[in-house]
This record gives structure tokens, sequence and C-alpha cells, in this order.
């Protein structure tokens, strides 16, 4: 059985940053008109003696302020995208193990198992639902071809499927390809998404 998770990626984390920077131009660009405004007016106020003065180089530049910030910036989001990384790989490995824990427990279970979804697909089956039914490699097939169109169990799968019904210890008499009648037990019931609606069918089954 799958268990999907979604960790955000990093593309968001790229189109964040690129807002980020475009703020920061924005308020760079009016931050760098509004110096530029108060040392033309304080010039203007100071005489023409003054405008050599004026014009020297400051240690305070606007320019290399706002690109130390913007290097902060882009330094953040990188570490913010290697932390999403791992945490990325963290739930991977976690999904993988408990794949390899679901596949270990309906393996070496004693009743048959089968997991189909809502199009009819058998997208899971242990042994004993294979033993059970006398048929192999049930996994990947159609129920109806698996199981036989006309069977009581493929029956009772249509319904679940159609109506979201559930079957509980029922006994049937199924008919195994070699022509052997074996009598089932059986429960099925519908896996749903949501409220209503039938996303798939579990069916358990005994000898």
């Amino acid at each position: 059985m799958m268990v999907a998770m979604q960790v955000p990626g990093s593309e968001s984390l790229w189109l964040k940053s690129g807002a980020i920077l475009f703020v920061l131009f924005v308020i760079g660009g009016a931050f760098l008109f509004s110096y530029a405004l108060r040392r033309y007016l304080r010039r203007g106020e100071q005489g023409p003696s003054d405008e050599l003065g004026t014009l020297k180089p400051s240690g305070d530049s606007p320019t290399a302020f706002m690109a130390a910030s913007m290097q902060a910036v882009i330094q953040k989001l990188r570490e913010q995208e290697k932390e999403l990384e791992r945490l990325h790989r963290l739930e991977k490995e976690r999904a993988e193990q408990t794949e390899r824990l679901s596949e270990a427990v309906t393996r070496n279970m004693p009743a048959g198992l089968l997991l189909l979804n809502s199009s009819g697909l058998i997208i899971s089956a242990n042994p004993a639902a294979e033993t059970a039914l006398g048929v192999q490699s049930l996994a990947y097939r159609r129920y109806t071809e698996a199981l036989g169109p006309d069977s009581a169990l493929s029956r009772m799968l249509a319904c679940c499927l159609a109506e979201g019904r559930t079957f509980r210890r029922e006994e049937i008499e199924y008919t195994t390809p070699s022509s052997e009648l074996r009598q089932l037990g059986m429960t099925i019931s519908p896996i749903l998404r949501g409220s209503r609606e039938v996303a798939g069918a579990l069916c358990l089954l005994s000898t």
C-alpha cells in the first residue's frame, strides 16, 4: 500500500525570493532617490563653494547596504531550501519504510486480501488470496477478468464499488479456474474519499 506525502519544492521558494528581491529593489530605489534629494537640497543651502565637498564618496553607501541585505536574504533562502530537501528525504524514507512494513504484514496474513481501485483494478493481492481463489498473479488485473464476470464475488465487488455497500462475513460459493468448487468466507468494505466518493474496495477472504 502506497503512502503519499508532499513536501513543498524549491520552485515556490525561488518565486518567494524573487518577490522579496523585487521589494528590496523598490525600497532601495526609493532610499537612493531620497538620499540624492537630501544631498541636492543640502548643497543648495550651502552654496556653490561646498559643491566639491559634497561629491566626496561616503563610507555609508546605500548601494553597499542594499547588496549586503540581498546577499543575506539569498543566503537565508538557500538555507531554507536545504532544510526542505532534508525534510523531503526524511518523509520519503518514512513512506518507503511504511510501505515495506505494510507489504510484509499483508504478505504473511493468513487471510486473503484484495485491494481494488475505483475502476476495478486489483492493485494488491497477497499469497493467501491467490491460494484461496486458485488464481496466480492477481495484481494489476481487473477483478472481472481474474475472478469471472458472473461469479458471486465479482457481483459483490461491483456492488461495493458502485454503491459503497459493505458485506460482512458472507459465505459464498466460488469456482476456481480449474473448476473446483469452494466455500469462501468474505468481507468487503468500500474505501471512501471524503464522505461519499468510493475510491476503491478492500476484500478479506477465508477458506
